[in-house]
């Protein structure tokens, strides 16, 4: 259980390259990147907590669409605004599509020591399917890179249930992700929202069909497994740690 004074702050960024599928949370197209206006409000709300954080997270939207000296900005300046302490755990969360090494440099300059990488699945097919942009190599290639710098935990989020996924391409994502050098692992349920293209393509065709509710079991069962069977702690009931890196402080507050 956590610590009931531990306290986290979390910082929106909702802007997204291109919006997937399945996804029902808000966000504005950020094929222009994020505005300089909505940086500087988020910073003057801030501005206005007085109490010192234990974990910063940095969501969205993609955090990763900001430019480097911004990213390095934004964090320099939330360090100003509260006297951290070093085992702070400051994650950013990012897309694969535009985590560069400017951008992931500047993170690490700037205090990030946790990286949140939405990857939902490694199969090129299927990642394309729902609106992801980079192949399998490209995927596996910049997670090997963030990992290299050896300064942040890493941490992929999987998901379980996409339209024309099968227990064989999950069990492929699992045993890949179990050779990849990372610290945590999210594997969550898929959720089809209602309006969401997701749904609207399930209702006319225009989508697989996707897991139902029995079907998802399984595909929890076996990522329980594998996660246990390679060493993997389980943190939270879709969390798993490898090393002690991988805290997940501001997930078990959520």
């Amino acid at each position: 259980m956590p610590n009931p004074d531990t306290y986290g702050i979390y910082l929106h960024i909702p802007y997204c390259r291109s919006k997937c599928r399945y996804c029902d949370f808000y966000s504005a197209p950020g094929t222009r990147g994020v505005p300089d206006e909505y940086v500087t409000a988020l910073l003057r709300e801030l501005s206005k907590s007085s109490r010192r954080p234990d974990t910063l997270y940095f969501g969205g939207g993609t955090p990763t669409e900001l430019p480097p000296a911004a990213l390095r900005d934004l964090l320099s300046t939330v360090r100003r605004l509260f006297p951290l302490s070093d085992d702070c755990e400051v994650t950013m969360e990012g897309r694969i599509h535009s985590l560069t090494p400017e951008k992931v440099e500047a993170c690490l300059e700037g205090g990030a020591n946790r990286f949140s990488i939405g990857v939902q699945s490694f199969q090129t097919d299927l990642r394309r399917s729902i609106g992801r942009l980079d192949d399998q190599d490209y995927v596996c290639a910049t997670l090997e890179q963030l990992a290299s710098y050896n300064k942040a935990s890493i941490v992929v989020d999987l998901i379980y249930g996409l339209p024309g996924q099968t227990l064989d391409t999950w069990k492929a994502d699992l045993d890949l992700i179990c050779s990849l050098p990372l610290d945590g692992v999210d594997l969550y349920q898929l959720m089809v929202f209602p309006g969401s293209r997701l749904a609207r393509g399930v209702k006319d065709g225009s989508a697989a069909p996707v897991a139902q509710l029995h079907e998802q079991g399984a595909f929890y069962r076996m990522g329980a497994d594998v996660m246990q069977s390679r060493g993997y702690k389980r943190l939270s009931i879709c969390h798993w740690g490898k090393t002690e890196k991988e805290r997940n402080i501001y997930n078990s507050l959520s």
